[in-house]
């Protein structure tokens, strides 16, 4: 076999997607190179392709993201399924997806920084879901990625980022969130500019989860179909979840779709409207 045939084979294998026991699991990214803190957004799509309901172990559905260097240092850690929106149980035909980003494995961009990041380097990842039974899990197919150095203009909107953490790691927060919105506003083509706005929405100088709900919502307006969105529905479920307000948050997933047809947004407010019943308030 000539070495063409050969890396057309594991190309396809990586855009495969895997099933074990009917749980279908696939990941792929728009992308396969990162600047430095650029977010490695990899979606995913989790899917029940069998006839029959599948368990997953425990209420909390230990999930994650694998992830391997070129020198095979392994990256990872559990967290809980309901951040992809898994329930604890999937019917046949049942389906949910999303997006990650990958930088939640990384390490500390600078010793002043809170902010992680996976380090210059080639990397390999997969999705790991831990199944109803002993030692039973399903895995996705495997991807490639690569972070590389930004530079030009990318480099001062880095830099500015970097800035508005250290003033948050001093504790100074409205400074922090002012100088998140600056490079949001000031580098429009930037691929840090939505992760600023979002930053600076999680990392809100106020604990008034209401103003941070309004905050999302301003964020939809703005991108209907953003990568973002997974993160930005989940803070306004937290706004009702705190006022144990169901039906507030029903009727705000309703709005959504009439309001952003045909959009991102608009599709993954009807998965969570048909998952309502299953989440606590």
């Amino acid at each position: 076999m000539n070495k063409s045939r050969i890396f057309l084979l594991f190309f396809l294998m990586g855009l495969c997607s895997t099933s074990v026991a009917g749980l279908e699991i696939s990941i792929s990214s728009q992308k396969s190179t990162f600047l430095l803190l650029e977010p490695v957004l990899v979606r995913y799509q989790v899917k029940n392709i069998g006839p029959d309901s599948i368990k997953f172990r425990k209420s909390a559905i230990p999930t994650s993201f694998i992830v391997t260097d070129s020198k095979n240092k392994k990256y990872h850690s559990n967290f809980s399924g309901s951040y992809l929106g898994l329930p604890p149980a999937f019917g046949p035909g049942e389906s949910v997806e999303g997006a990650v980003d990958l930088n939640i494995y990384g390490k500390r961009v600078t010793k002043s920084s809170s902010t992680s990041a996976l380090p210059i380097g080639k990397y390999k990842a997969y999705l790991e879901i831990k199944l109803y039974g002993v030692n039973k899990k399903a895995m996705s197919n495997t991807i490639e990625l690569e972070v590389v150095e930004p530079s030009g203009k990318e480099k001062e909107a880095y830099r500015g980022i970097l800035a508005a953490d250290s003033l948050r790691m001093l504790k100074q927060k409205e400074a922090s969130y002012k100088k998140m919105l600056e490079v949001y506003r000031n580098y429009p083509r930037s691929v840090y500019n939505q992760y600023a706005f979002v930053q600076a929405l999680v990392k809100y100088p106020f604990d008034d989860k209401r103003e941070r709900a309004e905050l999302s919502r301003e964020f939809i307006e703005k991108y209907p179909n953003s990568e973002y969105l997974d993160d930005v529905l989940f803070i306004i479920f937290s706004y009702y979840q705190s006022k144990k307000d169901k039906i507030g948050y029903e009727e705000g997933l309703k709005l959504l779709i009439e309001k952003y047809p045909g959009t991102e947004v608009s599709r993954k407010a009807k998965n969570r409207l048909e998952t309502i019943d299953r989440l606590k308030f």
